[in-house]
């Protein structure tokens, strides 16, 4: 069964930071025919592709991931952080999340050609991030307004990000 977010600005929304990780596609067989050669976009490239739909339409953009989402969690999003800690850069979307309860892939029916970014149109994924709008936080220390509900010895995600700690994802709830 699959789940839709309502969007709603309780201040008990939650944010889920989610790292953006390099992604390997594959564009053909090598010149002997016998492997195949893939072609690996950076993390901001992959941002940028989904951002550039943001910003050259008035339509929403599909993000997928087969990052496992906190399902108790899941009906409180209502933003998540999209981020690169190795490039240094920080996106704030409002955002829609859909997964499959039994966290099976799918591709959501609200997905389509254009609100989803080639070369990873339509291909299955356990969880899909509908990405309503952006903000790219520029001054690093904005990230301390936000303030972790996983336990570890950080405080705020920016004390996370700066630890060098190597994490997924975590969640976060934003300090007035």
């Amino acid at each position: 069964m699959l789940k839709r977010l309502k969007k709603t600005t309780n201040a008990s929304d939650l944010i889920w930071a989610l790292r953006v990780s390099s992604m390997k596609v594959p564009v053909g067989l090598n010149k002997r025919g016998s492997k195949i050669k893939f072609k690996t976009y950076l993390p901001s490239e992959v941002m940028d592709r989904h951002l550039e739909i943001l910003d050259n339409t008035e339509h929403s953009v599909f993000f997928s991931s087969n990052t496992a989402i906190d399902l108790k969690f899941v009906d409180r999003i209502s933003r998540v952080i999209l981020f690169s800690a190795e490039e240094e850069w920080y996106v704030i979307c409002n955002a829609r999340i859909y997964v499959d309860k039994q966290g099976g892939e799918f591709v959501p029916q609200e997905a389509n050609a254009e609100n989803q970014v080639e070369p990873w149109i339509d291909e299955p994924r356990t969880t899909w991030i509908e990405l309503l709008d952006y903000r790219q936080i520029f001054d690093e220390s904005e990230l301390e307004n936000f303030q972790l509900l996983n336990s570890n010895n950080c405080k705020n995600f920016r004390e996370l990000v700066k630890s060098n700690a190597r994490f997924t994802r975590v969640y976060c709830v934003q300090k007035n």
